[in-house]
């Protein structure tokens, strides 16, 4: 390069200069890759991600895999632990929406769960509180309210005045409502009565909250075993024993009661109340005769009272039910269950019949078991109880 070329160049390079001191000293940095302009604390640019000049790069924190591991359940009592604790809350959210017999399924569900949790895992009275809970939402399956069927609803009962022969008052044969005495008797004046479920009732009604929880739990992307949903990763990991642990704890019910234990009563038909059977009594009323000696009985006045029995309202509670329309049912003595399976016990499973408990055949693993020593009874599939 001659002299003249060199003194030529100078200015230029003496521009570059002072413009790289004039961005130093306004804390700029200049990216060597693309010349993108970045503050002076920056390491990285921002335009090209090239380190800058003076830049370090942050050391990165190492994550702890081996912990976040452990935050995961991995164990079958842990699985189970965190299915059962989400079945009972969505429980709960279904009770706090009146929908009880989903939130009994719910319920049932959780509390097969438990038999895998072990003791440590769980409080001292967590199975009985879901076992409570079931029972609580068989109860409000069971029974429920209907409109008096002596006031029609209203709460209150009328009285019919008859006129006597001549009389022509703008009250004769006028319907008037009771004023201190005209509380229902039947209802109270509450115009609702207590009664229980026909069997046909509690069959659609505890099927339409299986289906929906069944929908429910193939949304959360749970699958079957038996009648019990459980997470993919807990059905891989148990065995038959465990199967037929939590199987045994939903078992098909009783396909009389659909697993209440009640079934409508023969001698009401379900309403809970017969027809008054006193001597006399017409829809409530007796009528009575009033006489003496200076009269004769043809002409004796006649006047009407509440039959002492029923009180007015004409029916006497059912004595088969109590007046509650149920009586337990006939086909599993109340209990809402199946017969217990004679072939396994009600443990749901038995020995392998192929390599009688052994594991292996001839050397190698049984085909029938594949090893496991047990299968699931083939008669109540697991679940303990044989279905009529």
């Amino acid at each position: 390069m001659t002299t003249r070329r060199w003194w030529r160049r100078l200015p230029g390079m003496l521009a570059i200069i002072f413009l790289a001191c004039s961005l130093w000293a306004a804390g700029l940095v200049i990216c060597p890759k693309c010349g993108t302009e970045a503050d002076g604390n920056a390491t990285i640019c921002a335009h090209c991600g090239a380190l800058l000049p003076g830049g370090k790069v942050a050391p990165v924190a190492p994550t702890n895999t081996a912990a976040s591991a452990d935050k995961l359940p991995t164990t079958i009592p842990d699985i189970a632990l965190e299915a059962a604790r989400q079945d009972k809350r969505l429980a709960g959210e279904c009770l706090t929406n009146n929908r009880p017999a989903v939130a009994y399924s719910y319920y049932q569900n959780a509390l097969a769960l438990s038999r895998l949790i072990k003791r440590e895992g769980m409080t001292a009275d967590a199975g009985k509180s879901l076992a409570e809970n079931v029972e609580r939402c068989r109860n409000l399956l069971a029974y429920t309210t209907r409109p008096c069927p002596t006031c029609n609803g209203s709460g209150t009962r009328s009285i019919q005045f008859h006129a006597m022969v001549g009389d022509k008052s703008a009250q004769a044969g006028v319907s008037m409502p009771l004023s201190e005495s005209g509380t229902c008797p039947t209802c109270n004046g509450r115009g609702v009565v207590s009664a229980g479920r026909s069997a046909n009732e509690l069959r659609v009604l505890i099927a339409q909250g299986w289906r929906d929880f069944e929908t429910r739990q193939q949304a959360l992307g749970r699958v079957a075993s038996g009648r019990v949903w459980v997470p993919p990763e807990l059905l891989s990991l148990l065995d038959v024993k465990a199967r037929a642990l939590i199987r045994t704890a939903c078992p098909t019910p009783c396909p009389g009661c659909m697993g209440i234990g009640i079934q409508d009563c023969a001698s009401c038909k379900g309403t809970g109340r017969l027809k008054c059977n006193h001597e006399g009594c017409v829809n409530g009323w007796i009528t009575i005769k009033e006489s003496n000696t200076m009269t004769s009985s043809k002409t004796a006045i006649a006047r009407k009272e509440h039959c002492p029995v029923c009180q007015g309202s004409g029916f006497m509670p059912c004595p088969d039910c109590r007046g509650l329309g149920t009586a337990p049912c006939k086909i599993c003595n109340g209990t809402g269950r199946n017969p217990v399976c004679q072939e396994c016990g009600g443990q749901g499973w038995e020995p392998c019949p192929k390599c009688q408990g052994a594991g292996s055949v001839g050397g190698t693993i049984c085909p029938a078991c594949h090893g496991e020593k047990e299968l699931l009874c083939p008669k109540c599939h697991g679940e303990g109880c044989t279905v009529r």
